[in-house]
């Protein structure tokens, strides 16, 4: 299994805007709670609590090779 690479938050901040300006694309999971992702979540990410993988794993798409970061 490979081990997980932590992101910091100023290395997040640069996706963010690497992404904004088309030179990265990614998929930032929100793996927190409905309500926590409704009151505050990053720009961008999409919902898929943790436990509820299976009925959301839709939502990842089919490109394989695309970067998730989950948080």
């Amino acid at each position: 299994m490979k081990r997980f690479e932590i992101i910091t938050t100023a290395e997040m901040v640069q996706l963010l805007k690497d992404r904004e300006e088309g030179k990265i694309d990614f998929l930032l999971v929100n793996a927190l709670d409905r309500r926590i992702y409704n009151h505050s979540s990053l720009p961008g990410s999409i919902h898929i609590p943790l436990g509820k993988y299976e009925q959301n794993s839709h939502k990842l798409g089919t490109d394989t090779d695309k970067l998730i970061i989950p948080y």
